[in-house]
């Protein structure tokens, strides 16, 4: 890879919010987090229940995606997504667990890529995809930043819906961006994974182009959503500064080598512009974590588990060793916190707690700070 500029940081946007601006639960649990990310000693366990993994019962009914018009009814959707959140608050605030409610433009995995090459966003099963765009490496020149992009204005007018409508009950998050690979993936389709040796040098330049292509629309949401504290939210937990969340699925394809060649460099751009970054890939990756947890300016990572594969909570000693002290989000159920928590102790975790009912997840808290160190008030 040829050397490259150092990419624009991303600038915090005005009006910043403070703790005084959220409600006191929600600035107790802030004030939580800020605690645990700025002490780099094992012990303490955030614990973040999975709400989203619950059947609960809200008075505002759920709409599957097919029966939205995107982009056009994209405020619409952040409207319902504004309502949904806030009745699941009044069913679950009285549980004093970590989890920062909060809401980001997300609807599949289509807008992810969308907003950088104009498309159709195909829908069906709870997810959103799209067709790839790059058929000849001609197309390349094809994709460009554009302001005009439908998508781009989607994305946009969804968070101006959070921060307009925000009480300080809840956090926005800018977007859960593509890592440029992921972002390679959508643009290419599979052929990515044989170009890696047949077109290397073509592969970088879609490469160059994804990771500008993210940081574009981290800069254009960044003059809409306010950092919070000196900090960022991303998926229920805080991190300082201008953070960029980042999703490294595709490298979970790849071989550790085709990661350090083609992923990590440009991954590494997208975080030194915004400060630092928080990434997420799957248990279908573990051949690849040592070389994720190495990235520079990585705040966060999280493991989710795969059908199929070994589960990061049955490997927590490995997977401490690798992140070498940088915090780790996983998911867990009730039973894996009564089996593990002293293993659980011996990193800087953060719990996605998996439970079928409120008063489980209650218990497990429970337990979780009956064992760790005491929050000081």
């Amino acid at each position: 890879m040829s050397n490259q500029p150092n990419p624009t940081p991303v600038q915090e946007p005005p009006n910043p919010h403070g703790l005084g601006d959220y409600q006191p639960w929600l600035a107790k649990r802030l004030a939580r987090w800020q605690t645990f990310m700025a002490d780099p000693e094992p012990g303490r366990i955030m614990v973040n229940l999975a709400t989203w993994a619950m059947d609960l019962k809200l008075p505002v009914a759920p709409r599957p995606l097919e029966s939205w018009r995107f982009p056009d009814e994209a405020a619409a959707f952040a409207d319902h997504s504004i309502a949904r959140l806030r009745a699941e608050l009044d069913l679950t605030r009285h549980i004093d667990d970590d989890r920062l409610p909060f809401l980001s433009p997300g609807i599949g995995i289509a807008l992810n890529s969308l907003y950088y090459a104009d498309g159709e966003m195909l829908v069906s099963a709870g997810t959103t995809w799209r067709h790839p765009v790059i058929r000849d490496w001609n197309d390349l020149g094809r994709l460009t930043c554009d302001p005009a992009n439908p998508w781009l204005a989607a994305t946009s007018a969804m968070n101006r819906r959070f921060v307009g409508a925000w009480d300080g009950d809840y956090c926005t998050q800018t977007f859960s961006h593509f890592a440029p690979m992921d972002m390679a993936n959508a643009l290419r389709g599979n052929e990515l994974f044989t170009d890696f040796y047949d077109s290397p040098a073509e592969v970088h330049a879609l490469m160059r182009r994804s990771a500008e292509a993210i940081l574009w629309l981290e800069r254009e949401q960044r003059r809409i959503v306010p950092t919070i504290n000196g900090g960022t939210v991303i998926w229920g937990s805080w991190v300082s500064g201008c953070t960029v969340f980042m999703s490294e699925d595709a490298p979970d394809l790849c071989s550790p080598d085709l990661y350090r060649e083609f992923g990590k460099p440009y991954t590494e751009q997208v975080s030194a512009a915004g400060g630092s970054c928080w990434i997420h890939h799957h248990a279908k990756g573990f051949h690849v974590h040592g070389e994720v947890a190495k990235v520079k300016g990585l705040a966060m990572g999280e493991l989710s588990w795969d059908p199929n594969c070994p589960r990061p909570v049955d490997r927590l000693e490995t997977i401490f060793e690798q992140n070498a002290g940088v915090p780790l989000m996983i998911r867990c159920t009730a039973q894996d916190v009564y089996e593990k928590i002293e293993i659980m102790k011996r990193g800087r975790l953060a719990l996605m707690l998996m439970t079928d009912s409120l008063p489980e997840a209650e218990e497990a808290l429970a337990f979780i700070r009956k064992h760790t160190p005491a929050w000081e008030e």
